[in-house]
């Protein structure tokens, strides 16, 4: 029954992203003068960016993951501005598909389409999600690490007024500034390892080598190995969503962490 449940409901989050990809796709035309889409005899425009939003999906799997991989050494600023070009490139590429259905008038037009369209298909989602949302509100934790931010760092910061903000939090709302033993090593795939998923063991360091297999292991390079040691399903992400990361913590959204992008996925 699960397994069914499981399928069932990936099946519907395809047909729904589909969906929202081909509206994305026909407000981004009606938008931009360099972009267009047009019937193909009897078939209608609509029709064509079903299929359109279906090919692109189908680039944006094949190719993004492999661009996004090699550059993840570069650094995130980079991997940000990389997303245009991907962006720009997988919808030139998918208007090399339909020729006389999809136009892209020049790679002005492709680079600016292509955020138009990101940037769409993002309101739709979110204008969607939160229509999905029923019932009372529940309690959520949003967690923000700031690499080499220690406890005493920012008791100064608060105490001189550079957080007012985070001032304001503990003073009003009753939020505490806490101390927390990190343990060692205390470097990011051992302690994301540790809050995310309550389990840092065997991750001596950020570069390690491993007698047993032989192999160096290096945290950003090998993330998706590390973070499959300590992925079942109970992380403290599972349901949420995580944003550059080293490990996942089991989220169902999963956005710039080298985990999923050294995976693949």
């Amino acid at each position: 029954m699960d397994l069914l449940r499981t399928i069932l409901r990936s099946i519907v989050r395809f047909v729904v992203v589909w969906l929202v990809s081909a509206l994305a796709l026909n407000i981004t035309a009606w938008i931009l003068p360099g972009v267009a889409i047009h019937a193909i005899g009897t078939v209608p425009a609509w029709m064509v960016a079903l299929a359109a939003a279906f090919v692109l999906g189908l680039v944006n799997a094949l190719l993004r993951p492999l661009i996004l991989l090699l550059a993840l050494p570069l650094g995130f600023f980079v991997l940000f501005a990389l997303g245009f070009f991907v962006n720009a490139i997988t919808l030139w590429l998918t208007a090399q598909a339909f020729p006389t259905g999809m136009e892209i008038a020049n790679w002005f037009a492709a680079f600016t389409g292509g955020f138009v369209l990101a940037t769409t298909a993002s309101f739709i989602n979110l204008t969607r999600q939160r229509g999905d949302v029923s019932g009372e509100p529940t309690t959520g934790l949003v967690m923000l690490e700031i690499d080499g931010l220690s406890y005493y760092h920012i008791q100064r910061a608060i105490d001189a007024g550079y957080m007012p903000n985070v001032a304001e939090m503990i003073r009003r709302d009753g939020y505490q500034l806490s101390r927390v033993d990190c343990g060692l090593p205390s470097q990011t795939s051992a302690c994301q390892a540790g809050i995310l998923f309550g389990d840092n063991y065997d991750i001596p360091g950020y570069r390690w080598y491993d007698k047993a297999q032989g192999k160096l292991f290096v945290s950003a390079s090998d993330a998706a190995e590390i973070n499959a040691r300590y992925a079942h399903g109970r992380g403290l992400l599972r349901g949420g969503a995580s944003i550059n990361n080293l490990v996942n913590g089991d989220a169902e959204i999963s956005l710039m962490t080298a985990a999923d992008l050294r995976g693949g996925t």
